[in-house]
């Protein structure tokens, strides 16, 4: 890609934006939104569950909460199990879903429809309306709940590893990312509470998520591994 719009770009310790017109960081605004976090420490609580499974107080305590396990282990069921009941209690939140892929948003509303949780999908409406609306949304359509007041939303964001790396490698987005990038940290920074999940959570989710300022975070680390009881065959 040779325009010389803005780019966001993954370095070992963190995301950067620059420009290919000079090879160099933007000085903007936008720097200040991507400090680097190289010691980024969590409240960790440990399972081995083949099943994600987690006590309701640890997400009710939580405003921040990180979930690392496996593919197949239930992240999202577990996570609209949680919310179904903490709405339950709570009834003047709604949730926000960020997504890649409309096929994700997809799986997003079976999967908390499952739990007695109506998710609107972003592609059938012009503008998302968070006072009311459960919502999922494509990051590409973030612009539809800007300037959104996202104190009584919750955020989820499911394969959240994939979620940035597609973030900085989408060249469809490059024209808007610079706008992309400011109204997903003006999210997280604002919202209710953020629950992200992947089998793989790296160094660059912690250093995104740092943008909130709370002490109240904790990494669900579930270590199951499917075959992890199998012997293997021996020939």
């Amino acid at each position: 890609n040779n325009s010389n719009h803005p780019y966001l770009f993954e370095k070992q310790n963190g995301y950067y934006f620059g420009c290919r017109q000079n090879i160099t960081l933007l000085q903007s605004k936008i720097n200040e939104n991507i400090s680097l976090f190289t010691n980024y420490c969590l409240n960790e609580k440990q399972l081995n569950e083949q099943y994600l499974n987690y006590d309701y107080q640890t997400f009710v305590d939580h405003d921040t909460i990180i979930i690392n396990s496996k593919a197949g282990t239930g992240k999202t069921t577990n996570t609209a199990k949680q919310l179904s009941q903490y709405l339950e209690h709570n009834k003047n939140f709604t949730i926000l879903s960020l997504v890649n892929y409309i096929s994700l948003a997809d799986q997003q509303i079976k999967a908390f429809k499952e739990q007695g949780i109506t998710l609107v999908n972003y592609q059938d409406v012009k503008l998302i309306d968070l006072e009311i609306n459960h919502s999922v949304c494509c990051i590409k359509s973030i612009h539809k709940i800007q300037d959104t007041d996202m104190t009584k939303v919750i955020l989820y964001i499911d394969e959240v590893t994939s979620f940035l790396k597609n973030l900085s490698e989408n060249q469809i987005l490059d024209r808007n990312l610079k706008s992309i990038y400011l109204e997903l940290i003006r999210i997280i920074k604002t919202c209710h509470k953020v629950i992200v999940s992947d089998a793989n959570i790296t160094d660059n989710v912690k250093n995104l998520l740092k943008h909130r300022n709370t002490t109240k975070e904790i990494c669900i680390n579930n270590l199951f591994k499917k075959f992890q009881n199998v012997e293997a065959i021996r020939e």
